[in-house]
């Protein structure tokens, strides 16, 4: 899914750090970032909050955006990801 070519987006921000929990009818999404180093914590930069209705359209797109890179870069080796509070984690690669 590509943005509209006059779409005005604001800055992007890195993020590897994601946390995730759902309600019934909401899912919250953390975005941060987070030092390589075993037991820094994550430095919160933006989170959202969406239906589950939205966020499987989400997780679909990304799927779609994921299985075309790998089929033009190759297979991505993804890191395990480790649980957090409130819902799971996903830890930056290496970590």
């Amino acid at each position: 899914m590509d943005a509209p070519k006059n779409a005005l987006l604001p800055p992007a921000a890195y993020v590897n750090f994601l946390q995730v929990a759902a309600q019934r009818c909401e899912i919250f999404l953390a975005f941060g970032q987070s030092a390589q180093e075993q037991g820094a914590g994550a430095h919160l930069v933006s989170s959202l909050v969406t239906s589950p209705v939205h966020a499987k359209s989400m997780l679909r797109a990304l799927s779609e955006a994921l299985a075309g890179y790998e089929a033009r870069f190759g297979e991505i080796e993804a890191a395990a990801p480790a649980p957090g509070p409130g819902g799971s984690a996903a830890r930056p690669h290496g970590a």
